[in-house]
């Protein structure tokens, strides 16, 4: 969850403005949100060398494998031994219709690394959304010199989207090597971009000219609201009293791949933003209009921050190994003398 903190003040050298204060927080926890197992496998229901089954969930689709005996469940998990060829368990269609993001996890491992050869045997998993083409999240052998995570997963944006497949294809020639699979799940979290966001509206301005003392109690109002238009919400809040008054804004954003992301302030005073906790960026105290900005490297794909409706991205946002949609987060506020732009 994010917040947004606006404060505006009326100052004696700046005449014909105001002081502006504002601070971001925005944090990336999944645990507030609406998140649910939609779909579910860990093999304990079935004896063993079974070759299909369904698992459970509101999404319980069925799944397959072609490999006859050698792949198949055995003690609880499912195993591929002495494969000869190149055999795959599929899961069909999963319904992800009303969901915003989908992560799908399962655990891996092989008997003994040291039977695993590199080159002839493998592991590769893929998934592929709307029956759109394959994206990969594993490829091992599983040796000693290519070993297998003890579990392997992904996640992306699903707004739009109605079905994913997941399949694992894998291939050996000798009874001791032997891959595993268990514990597969796919998880769907709903309720994060609703186009609003948030605010707390305090009529009071903080001491010491920075937003870290803006009260957490007390406000005049709040709400939801969509936009980090300060003027508009200070009207509908406290007409009239333009002097002095704090906002914090609460809200999400989704970034779907990973790479580095550049966020932005431009504030007339200040401003900061905080993602996951963490200070961002620093733009506070008493100044003119001036922008200041912090680089998260390497976040993605996750659920963060604040989502609001978007017609265009700030130009100050840079993206850097990632789809230039993946950021949902931006804002314009202006109050005669001040912009604040947050991307």
């Amino acid at each position: 969850m994010g917040t947004t903190s606006f404060f505006n003040k009326k100052m004696n050298h700046f005449p014909s403005g105001w002081m502006l204060l504002l601070a971001f927080f925005l944090l990336g926890t999944f645990l507030s949100f609406s998140q649910t197992t939609i779909w579910s496998e860990n093999f304990n229901s079935y004896a063993n060398d079974t070759q299909n089954g369904t698992a459970t969930g509101p999404s319980s689709s069925s799944w397959t494998t072609n490999g006859g005996n050698n792949l198949s469940v055995r003690n609880n998990s499912l195993r591929g031994r002495n494969l000869d060829a190149e055999r795959t368990w599929q899961v069909n269609p999963i319904d992800i219709t009303g969901y915003d993001y989908i992560s799908f996890s399962m655990d891996t491992w092989v008997d003994d690394p040291n039977d695993m050869e590199n080159g002839s045997d493998y592991m590769i998993g893929e998934y592929r959304v709307d029956g759109g083409s394959w994206q990969q999240f594993v490829n091992a052998s599983g040796s000693n010199s290519d070993p297998l995570n003890s579990s392997y997963g992904f996640g992306f944006s699903s707004t739009a989207n109605s079905t994913v497949e997941i399949r694992v294809r894998m291939d050996n020639d000798n009874n001791n090597e032997q891959y595993f699979i268990d514990n597969a799940t796919v998880e769907g979290i709903s309720g994060i971009c609703n186009g609003e966001v948030d605010f707390e509206f305090y009529d009071s301005s903080p001491s010491g000219s920075t937003v870290d003392n803006i009260p957490t109690s007390g406000y005049l109002g709040s709400g939801t609201y969509t936009s980090f238009d300060v003027d508009a919400l200070q009207n509908q809040e406290d007409p009239g009293d333009t002097d002095n008054f704090s906002i914090r804004y609460t809200g999400f954003i989704q970034i779907d791949t990973q790479g580095s992301y550049t966020f932005y302030t431009t504030s007339d005073d200040g401003s900061k933003l905080y993602i996951d906790g963490a200070q961002v960026v620093n733009n506070d105290g008493a100044h003119g209009s001036q922008e200041r900005s912090g680089t998260l490297a390497s976040c993605g794909p996750i659920l963060l921050c604040c989502c609001l409706p978007r017609p265009r991205l700030p130009s100050k946002t840079t993206l850097t190994s990632c789809h230039s949609t993946s950021v949902t987060l931006y804002s314009v506020s202006s109050s005669r003398r001040h912009q604040t732009v947050i991307a």
